[in-house]
């Protein structure tokens, strides 16, 4: 059965986190929602992965 992921508000305060830049953060909270318990990633995800942790922005082309 598929669990819901959330993101802890601590996140947002984490001084590792804010070394990085906001796209290297926003990755890795979008590889975080998909991952499963043990914090693995399904084979599958490989094609439809960056467009799930990257949603297309309004008025943007590619």
């Amino acid at each position: 059965m598929a669990r819901i992921r959330t993101i802890k508000p601590e996140a947002f305060v984490s001084e590792s986190l804010a070394t990085v830049s906001l796209t290297a953060e926003r990755t890795f909270l979008g590889l975080l929602t998909q991952a499963d318990d043990q914090g693995r990633l399904w084979a599958g995800h490989r094609q439809t992965l960056p467009t799930k942790c990257v949603p297309e922005r309004l008025g943007e082309s590619t």
